[in-house]
């Protein structure tokens, strides 16, 4: 009886462990438990309908995996942390997967350890690089030849968007950034000088166009970033590009509570959240997954690779619909695009990022005017 009782919990907290950290079921994916898993995705902060990076990221693995009737899933993490990731990716392994997509930085220290203790197993870190962050004696960073690992060149769909705006007429701009981590001060530094580029291309005087920019701590809404923003709006500012994930829900509800106020989405094309979302700074999430997916299954992986993806990889850019805009046009965006991904000047590689500046005022501007909060 008690070897029963005994076999009875243990199946039961198996159970339990699954279902706190699988996903499937109405999100898309078709592997039940027990079964092989050859593409498995986990999760970073939020779940894979969150209207951003993980969304972008599993999108790509459904529109893959369903075409190549390949089996996958996603797990989503007991906890955001090193060690919690690190549970998701041994059960990953052990219900066979062949390959493990990760999206965020949060995963660097995690997949640091897993491609040592997985060296049959193939990872794809997105927007990250594998280290140990050690920051006391300075993070070791290595990639192994069965991880590949990259960032996007957030700078350059960032310019993407400021420019955008500035040039369809908009003259009060700002910046509500999530956590001061690399790829959202790119974003910023990006989307700052944009409006600075637009600004001297329609000979604009010093000090048009003003940049409120902050970056809020975190990624999740609040009353107090809510009470913010809507300041913002009712002193006069007319675009807020939102860069954190759900913060933009703030945004939303400060935008949609008054006139003419407007808002820039991030990661993906975020326009079905609001009407007010003229357009996004988008990472091409779908499009890395897919492809780095197709390389993996024609038998092309490659690993020990940290790339950088922009427009000269059409990683980066702003959503093909142009329709809320009052006058930039697709043929506008065009033009500019071509300049980045020809790196037309030195445009492109010229970009401010976090290696270049430490905070938005120390970006060279002689137009835009910059009021950063610290």
């Amino acid at each position: 009886m008690k070897k029963t009782f005994a076999l009875l919990l243990c199946v039961i907290l198996s159970f339990t462990l699954f279902a706190c950290t699988s996903g499937g079921g109405d999100d898309g994916g078709g592997t039940a438990t027990g079964e092989v898993t050859e593409v498995m995705m986990i999760t970073d902060l939020g779940g894979v309908d969150d209207g951003s990076f993980n969304q972008g990221t599993w999108e790509g693995i459904v529109r893959y995996c369903t075409e190549k009737g390949i089996s996958y899933d996603y797990l989503r993490p007991i906890e955001q942390t090193t060690d919690g990731y690190m549970s998701s990716v041994e059960q990953a392994v052990s219900m066979g997967a062949k390959i493990i997509l990760c999206p965020g930085f949060l995963f660097e220290p995690a997949i640091f350890k897993a491609q040592d203790l997985y060296p049959e197993t193939k990872f794809v870190l997105i927007d990250g690089y594998p280290n140990d962050q050690d920051w006391d004696n300075g993070p070791t960073y290595r990639t192994n030849d069965n991880v590949y690992a990259m960032c996007f060149a957030e700078q350059e769909t960032g310019f993407l968007a400021g420019y955008a705006c500035v040039m369809d007429g908009y003259r009060k701009l700002a910046f509500f950034g999530g956590m001061a981590v690399p790829a959202v001060v790119r974003f910023g530094y990006g989307w700052v000088e944009g409006a600075e580029f637009a600004a001297k291309e329609l000979g604009l005087e010093p000090g048009e166009v003003e940049i409120t920019y902050w970056y809020s701590g975190d990624f999740d809404p609040s009353p107090a970033k809510l009470t913010t923003v809507t300041g913002w709006y009712e002193t006069g500012t007319e675009v807020i590009f939102s860069c954190g994930g759900t913060i933009v829900e703030n945004v939303i509800s400060a935008a949609e509570g008054m006139t003419d106020k407007y808002i820039v989405g991030v990661d993906v094309d975020q326009a079905a959240l609001s009407k007010l979302i003229i357009t996004s700074a988008m990472k091409n999430l779908g499009d890395v997954c897919y492809a780095q997916l197709t390389e993996f299954f024609n038998g092309n992986f490659k690993g020990g690779i940290n790339a950088v993806l922009g427009t000269a990889e059409g990683m980066v850019g702003l959503p093909d619909d142009f329709s809320r805009f009052n006058n930039f046009t697709k043929s506008d965006y065009d033009a500019v695009y071509a300049l980045l991904h020809n790196n037309t000047d030195n445009l492109a590689s010229n970009l401010c990022t976090e290696a270049d500046a430490d905070t938005p005022n120390q970006i060279p501007l002689t137009l835009v005017k910059v009021n950063y909060i610290a």
